[in-house]
């Protein structure tokens, strides 16, 4: 299969991803993003934050990857 076969056939697998996504993540609004960012910032400024080469090591300690 050439290289274009296969990126066809991928896009055509697509929009049913896109379906399965949409029943696990709610749309989010740019206002929703903006408050997050506010959150974020705010949280950042404070100290409460985890590093994230930290935070990664924890995962894959935690599931063994």
């Amino acid at each position: 299969m050439s290289t274009l076969e296969n990126t066809v056939s991928m896009m055509k697998t697509l929009p049913e991803a896109d379906e399965a996504a949409d029943r696990f993540l709610k749309p989010v609004s740019r206002e929703d993003i903006m408050r997050d960012i506010e959150i974020a910032e705010v949280q950042f400024a404070s100290g409460e934050y985890q590093n994230a080469r930290e935070f990664l090591a924890g995962l894959r300690k935690e599931y063994g990857v």
